[in-house]
């Protein structure tokens, strides 16, 4: 996380509506930066939920080196805006299966580089398995959205 950003310009143009929004999940939207830093994303948090996943996210990218994980170049202290290196999106899983080598589901996440990452940072395949949490980034996929594990769902989705 070593990049350098003007964080009151980003933080004033995302209040006047200035960036294009990518996506929204559970607890975060997702904004295309200006062209000046095209290469990121900037992951806003809106509730709780979202804080954590991109406490989560900033933890395994700066203690991980694999590089399935897109990495983050800047997390505030708070957690509610992270940086991501930019990705290109998929569609569809086979992507994932063309690339890898696999057939289907159960092949893919029993790969040694996936299965591994999925056990240390309790990951859920059930949220791996979808195409919107991948992206392409020099024609290598890359998980993009990592926020939600176990302990995220336990925590945060659970009623029981």
């Amino acid at each position: 996380m070593d990049a350098v950003f003007d964080i009151q310009t980003i933080q004033n143009k995302l209040y006047a509506h200035q960036y294009q929004k990518l996506g929204t999940g559970s607890g975060r939207r997702v904004y295309q930066l200006d062209p000046e830093y095209s290469e990121y994303v900037l992951k806003a948090a809106y509730n709780r939920k979202g804080y954590a996943q991109n406490q989560v996210e900033a933890y395994i990218s700066e203690t991980d080196d694999s590089p399935i994980f897109a990495k983050i170049f800047f997390c505030d202290p708070d957690y509610r805006y992270l940086i991501m290196e930019r990705a290109d999106r998929i569609n569809n899983i086979s992507v994932l299966f063309d690339y890898f080598q696999v057939s289907n589901l159960k092949e893919l996440f029993t790969l040694p580089e996936l299965n591994d990452i999925i056990l240390k940072y309790n990951l859920l395949i059930a949220d791996l398995r979808r195409p919107v949490n991948w992206g392409l980034i020099d024609s290598r996929p890359v998980i993009i959205d990592y926020g939600f594990t176990k302990m995220v769902k336990r925590k945060y989705y659970s009623f029981f």
